[in-house]
């Protein structure tokens, strides 16, 4: 089990499995962290594309829904004129 807020007394065998760099990664507060952090396996850079894909699709799917309620909050203005 991985306690991200112990990180600093990690054995030897945490670090060799790459155990803290996937503590890095969790703890990472923007992208360029993130993409900082990765760098210790393939594993954890397809990780971290993946996650900014999911959140890049999630802030469009967001965009695209707050532009479909303005666009019927207009016509239903217009209905009642």
């Amino acid at each position: 089990m991985l306690n991200l807020t112990h990180k600093d007394i990690a054995t030897e065998d945490d670090i060799g499995f790459g155990l803290t760099g996937w503590a890095d990664m969790f703890l990472a507060s923007t992208w360029e962290e993130l993409k900082a952090a990765c760098t210790f396996n393939d594993g954890a850079k397809e990780a971290a594309e993946y996650m900014l894909q999911v959140s890049a699709e999630q802030s469009l799917k967001t965009y695209l829904e707050a532009h479909e309620r303005y666009l019927h909050s207009m016509a239903s203005q217009y209905d009642r004129t």
